[in-house]
C-alpha cells in the first residue's frame, strides 16, 4: 500500500534533484515538453509574486539516495528549473540571475548549460534568490507499485483534457502493441532513448514547433510526419503520429486495413475488446520484431520514392494539385499497398521512378473522406494504387535480407540522431581517409575505431554501441566533400551522411572489397575475442541512397574489454585510455 507524504520543498533544493538526475520521467505514461513560452513565462511570474501553485506530485524510487518519478508537474518542473537555467526570459524581460545561485554557477562554467551573452538583461541577485527560497508544494508516494502509479496518473489526466487522445490511450500501458507503437513513433521522430530518464534530458526528446521554438532537439519541420505534409506539427505534438502508426500496424498483423476511426483506435488499446484481443494474438503470431523492421523498410521505400528526379516531399507527390490539408488516410493506402506488394508477394521496386509517376497519377482519384476510413473503402484505395504500380516491382528471393535484421533507412538515421545525445554510446565518423589529399592508408583510422568499440563495450553490461562510418558533424567538411568528390551530402538532423562508397571509389576498390578491408583489420586486431566476434557478426554495410554507410553495432559485453593490454574508456564523446589501474577497477565494477 502507498504512502503519501506531503512536504514543502525550496526551488533550490529541488533544482538539486533535478542537476543530481534524482528526478526521471517515465516514458510509458509521460508525455513530452509540450508548453508554450507564455504558460511558461506565467508560472515563473506566480512564483516571483509569491503566489501558491499547483502541487507536483512524484513516487519515490527504491535506491542508495533517493530518486523520484515524476506523476505529475513534469511541463512545471521543467519550466522553473530550466528559467534558472537561462533557457527563457520572464514576462518582463528578464532572466534568472545566475550569480545568485554558486552551485548553478559551477555546474555553468563546466558547460552543463549555456552561458548568457554578457549584455543579457537579469534580474537582481534579490530577486533571484528569493525565487530560490520559493517553497513548492511536493506530494511524494512511497512504496508505490507500478499499478498504484499509472492509476494516479490516470485519475490526475481524467479531468480536462491535459492529454491527447492517444497520449491517454497509451499512458501506462505495455505490451507487445503499445511498445511496438512507441519504439516505432521514436524511431520515426528520432527521440529514441531509455524508457525512464532523468528530467534534465526532456529537451533532447520534445519537439520544437515551428512557430514556438524552445530549442528542443526533435525539430518538427523535420520530422518525416510533417516534413511529408502527413500530418502538421500541430499534430506530431498531439500523437497523431502513433495513431497512423497503431493504425497501420493492426492492419498488418490483422491481414486486412481495420477501420480508420477513434472508436478503433478506442478499441485496440482496451484490452477488453475482440479487436484489441484479435490484434494482439495475431502480433504474437507475426512476431514483434518482423513487424517493426517491415514498417522500417517501407518507410525507407517511401523515402526512396520521393528522391526520384531530385527530392519531392510525399505530399506534392501524391497531388497534382496543391492541397494543405495532413493526408494520414491516404498515406496508410501508400503504405499498405507498398507493404502487400513487397513482403506478402516477395518483390522489391525495380523502376522507382515509374512507382512515383504511378502514384502521381492516382492520388487525386483515391477517396480521402470520412467514407474512404471503412475498411471495405480502404482496401479499394489500396487496390487502386497496387494496380497502378505492381508491373514496377520484380519478385526478389533475397528481398528478406533486406529486410530482416539489418540496419534500415530509420534505423540509420535513428542512430545518427541518437549520437548527438547519447555521446558514450554512439560514434560517427566521416570515412577511413583524410577529407583532402592523397592518402590511403586506413590504418589510422581503423585502430581508432577498433580503441572506441572497445570503449563503448566497456560502458556496461546492458546498453549496446553504435560506430557509423560515412558520417560528419561539420556543415564545412560536408561543403569539402562535394566539392573534392562531387558527393552531395545527405542532412539527417545537425549531422552530414557524405558515405563511404566515395572512398572506395577513390582507392579503386568495389565496395565489397572496401568492406572485407575493414573487417580484416578488426579480425587481425587485439581486440577482446568475445567483443570483436559480436562486432564482426553484427557489421552492416546499407547504400543508403547511393552514399553507403557502414555500421558497426557494438554489442553489450559481460566484462571488461581490451585492445592487447590497453582498457579503453568513453568519457562523452571521447575515447581514451585507462592509464591506471583504478580507472581500470572502476570499469570492472561495471559489470559485477
Amino acid at each position: 500500500m502507498a504512502e503519501l507524504s506531503s512536504v514543502p520543498r525550496s526551488i533550490q533544493t529541488v533544482y538539486g534533484w533535478y542537476r543530481n538526475a534524482q528526478l526521471i520521467v517515465n516514458r510509458r505514461y509521460q508525455r513530452k515538453l509540450v508548453w508554450t513560452l507564455e504558460e511558461k513565462r506565467k508560472l515563473i511570474e506566480s512564483v516571483n509574486n509569491n503566489y501558491p501553485i499547483p502541487a507536483i506530485i512524484l513516487a519515490e524510487l527504491p535506491g542508495e539516495q533517493p530518486v523520484y518519478e515524476i506523476i505529475d508537474g513534469l511541463q512545471r518542473l521543467n519550466a522553473i528549473l530550466t528559467f534558472i537555467e537561462g533557457a527563457f526570459q520572464s514576462a518582463d524581460g528578464l532572466y534568472f540571475n545566475i550569480d545568485s545561485f554558486p552551485s548553478a554557477l559551477e555546474l555553468q562554467k563546466t558547460g552543463a548549460f549555456p552561458k548568457l551573452e554578457p549584455d543579457a538583461p537579469t534580474q537582481s541577485t534579490a530577486n533571484s534568490a528569493k525565487m530560490l527560497d520559493y517553497n513548492m508544494s511536493i506530494a511524494v508516494m512511497r512504496n508505490a507499485s507500478d499499478e498504484e502509479i499509472n492509476d494516479v496518473f490516470g485519475r490526475i489526466n481524467t479531468y480536462g483534457h491535459r492529454l491527447s487522445n492517444q497520449e491517454r490511450r497509451q499512458a501506462g500501458l505495455s505490451n507487445d502493441f503499445t511498445d511496438t507503437v512507441r519504439h516505432l513513433a521514436a524511431s520515426l521522430r528520432g527521440d529514441v532513448s531509455e524508457e525512464v530518464l532523468p528530467l534534465f534530458a526532456m529537451p533532447s526528446i520534445s519537439i520544437d514547433m515551428p512557430s514556438n521554438r524552445h530549442g528542443y532537439d526533435v525539430k518538427a519541420d523535420q520530422v518525416f510526419w510533417v516534413k511529408h505534409g502527413i500530418i502538421n506539427a500541430a499534430g506530431l505534438r498531439e500523437s497523431q503520429d502513433e495513431e497512423c502508426i497503431a493504425d497501420l500496424v493492426a492492419s498488418m498483423v490483422l491481414g486486412e486495413p481495420v477501420n480508420r476511426s477513434r472508436r478503433s483506435l478506442d478499441d485496440l488499446y482496451d484490452q477488453a475488446t475482440e479487436l484489441a484481443g484479435k490484434n494482439a494474438a495475431g502480433l504474437v503470431t507475426y512476431g514483434v520484431e518482423k513487424c517493426r523492421d517491415e514498417f522500417k523498410y517501407i518507410i525507407g521505400e517511401i523515402e526512396k520514392i520521393c528522391e526520384v528526379g531530385g527530392y519531392r516531399p510525399l505530399k506534392q507527390r501524391l497531388f497534382k494539385k496543391t492541397q494543405g490539408n495532413p493526408f494520414p488516410t491516404i498515406f496508410a493506402t501508400l503504405f499498405l499497398a507498398l507493404h502487400e506488394l513487397s513482403i506478402k508477394k516477395g518483390s522489391r521496386i525495380a523502376d522507382y521512378a515509374a512507382v512515383a509517376q504511378g502514384i502521381e497519377e492516382k492520388g487525386d482519384k483515391l477517396d480521402a473522406g470520412k467514407k474512404g476510413a471503412t475498411e471495405d473503402s480502404r482496401r479499394d484505395n489500396i487496390n487502386i494504387l497496387k494496380g497502378a504500380i505492381a508491373d514496377y516491382f520484380v519478385v526478389d528471393k533475397d528481398i528478406p535480407a533486406s529486410i530482416y535484421n539489418n540496419h534500415t533507412v530509420v534505423d540509420i538515421e535513428d542512430a545518427i540522431k541518437r549520437s548527438q545525445i547519447e555521446l558514450p554510446f554512439f560514434e560517427l565518423k566521416q570515412g577511413l581517409l583524410p577529407i583532402v589529399g592523397a592518402g590511403q592508408d586506413m590504418q589510422p583510422m581503423l585502430e581508432k575505431i577498433v580503441q572506441t568499440a572497445c570503449a563503448i563495450a566497456n560502458n556496461g553490461p546492458e546498453r549496446i554501441g553504435k560506430i557509423v562510418i560515412g558520417v560528419c558533424d561539420k556543415a564545412k567538411d560536408a561543403e569539402t566533400i562535394q566539392e573534392v568528390n562531387g558527393v552531395k551530402a545527405r542532412r539527417v538532423g545537425s549531422r552530414f551522411v557524405v558515405g563511404i562508397n566515395r572512398e572506395a571509389t577513390r582507392m579503386g576498390l568495389t565496395v565489397e572489397a572496401y568492406v572485407h578491408k575493414v573487417r580484416n583489420y578488426i579480425e587481425n586486431s587485439g581486440l577482446s575475442q568475445d567483443l570483436k566476434s559480436t562486432l564482426l557478426a553484427n557489421m552492416d554495410y546499407h547504400d543508403y541512397f547511393g552514399l553507403g554507410v557502414l555500421v558497426l553495432t557494438v554489442p553489450a559485453q559481460s566484462g571488461v574489454s581490451s585492445v592487447g593490454e590497453a582498457v579503453f574508456l568513453r568519457k562523452g564523446d571521447q575515447t581514451v585510455k585507462a592509464n591506471s589501474l583504478a580507472e581500470t577497477l572502476s570499469i570492472a565494477k561495471r559489470f559485477s
